[in-house]
């Protein structure tokens, strides 16, 4: 069985290994009577390409991708009687979705913005000279 403690010590662990990693969240959760760690990815490919362990110390690891969303801005409607809202989808550089509209339609135009997602902003933070 696997106690909060292990599973605390375990999650120090998986984010000192996954800390250069684009995760959003490592967090703790209930698996039946057992702890394990949830991994939060910002973006669903991310799942795919990272390698994450399947547990750590003997605790369990599940990893789901999120979406985040952030306000970009609000444009004014054209005119009084205009509801229309703009339409985008907003991707950082490194693949990473940035913002998008919450609408259904399928012809979003995609803006790419270099270096635009959190991740990127905090790594170059760090590779900036001193």
């Amino acid at each position: 069985m696997i106690d909060l403690v292990t599973a605390q010590n375990a999650k120090e662990k998986l984010f000192a290994t996954l800390k250069e990693n684009s995760t959003v969240a490592i967090g703790i959760t209930k698996d039946g009577d057992d702890y394990a760690l949830k991994v939060n990815l910002q973006d669903a490919l991310m799942v795919d390409t990272m390698e994450i362990p399947k547990e750590i110390d003997g605790v369990k690891i599940v990893v789901e991708s999120v979406n985040i969303y952030k306000l970009v801005s609000k444009e004014e409607p054209t005119s009084a009687s205009s509801s229309t809202s703009v339409h985008y989808i907003e991707r950082c550089s490194c693949g990473a979705l940035i913002a998008t509209c919450k609408c259904p339609a399928p012809d979003k135009p995609v803006r790419i913005i270099e270096s635009g997602c959190d991740v990127c902003k905090l790594r170059a933070t760090f590779k900036a000279p001193r």
